[in-house]
């Protein structure tokens, strides 16, 4: 009892502490028990937070750390674990779904959007955002997991996304999760390829975003294809 007694009391004074000055004063470990106490209810979460920051080295590399990778922190189990990914994720929606977000219509708007959509994921993906007339967002899929030059993209699928979502112009992105974010000349050719089925049922591709963790590329806006050829 006396010890569920100290941990309670140091769970309000850290909550109160954050309440007082936000996380001005914290440390990392800190961040990662505060966080903790939603996820692991009893308890002394100090330990655990430690044992992240020494896997992970800092509050970034905890939050981009894989399921399997924080499995194997002792005490964290499935309901930490998942909280994590939960709490990445829902900060990812919180950047998308920023009004500046709401009409995709210049390039720097594209890749800021896929910079913050890409943000937690460590394999490849291609995701397709959709858009109205007005270049309006309506809808973020993703196609497939593995790159655009690796993986057999299926284009009816890519038709039956724009269909649902009563779209004609779709912007297609990947990643290159531990590269840069130039894109290879299979990326290119393989996006010229699908461009051209698109369009071959009216449907446009208006640029290809390819984003690495530090950067962001548009094939469109570096010319190295004409999207309308």
């Amino acid at each position: 009892m006396a010890e569920r007694s100290v941990h309670e009391g140091h769970r309000e004074r850290l909550r109160n502490k954050f309440l007082t000055n936000g996380f001005e004063s914290f440390e990392d470990h800190e961040i990662i028990e505060l966080l903790l106490f939603y996820a692991i209810p009893r308890g002394n979460t100090n330990p655990i937070a430690h044992d992240l920051i020494n896997r992970f080295g800092n509050l970034r590399g905890v939050l981009d750390a894989t399921p399997e990778e924080l499995e194997g922190i002792k005490g964290l189990g499935s309901a930490g674990v998942t909280f994590f990914k939960v709490m990445i994720s829902a900060l990812k929606e919180y950047e998308i779904q920023s009004s500046e977000f709401l009409q995709l219509d210049t390039t720097k708007k594209l890749r800021d959007y896929f910079s913050k959509d890409f943000i937690g994921i460590k394999k490849e993906e291609i995701h397709l955002v959709t858009l109205d007339d007005k270049l309006n967002l309506i809808n973020c899929h993703i196609v497939a997991r593995g790159g655009i030059s690796t993986v057999p993209v299926n284009i009816r699928k890519m038709v039956q996304m724009c269909i649902e979502d009563n779209s004609e112009t779709i912007v297609l992105a990947h990643n290159h999760p531990m590269g840069e974010a130039r894109p290879s000349p299979e990326d290119i050719r393989a996006t010229k390829q699908i461009a051209r089925a698109l369009k071959g049922v009216g449907i446009f591709l208006a640029d290809h975003i390819v984003c690495s963790p530090t950067e962001t590329y548009s094939m469109y806006e570096s010319g190295f294809f004409c999207f309308e050829e």
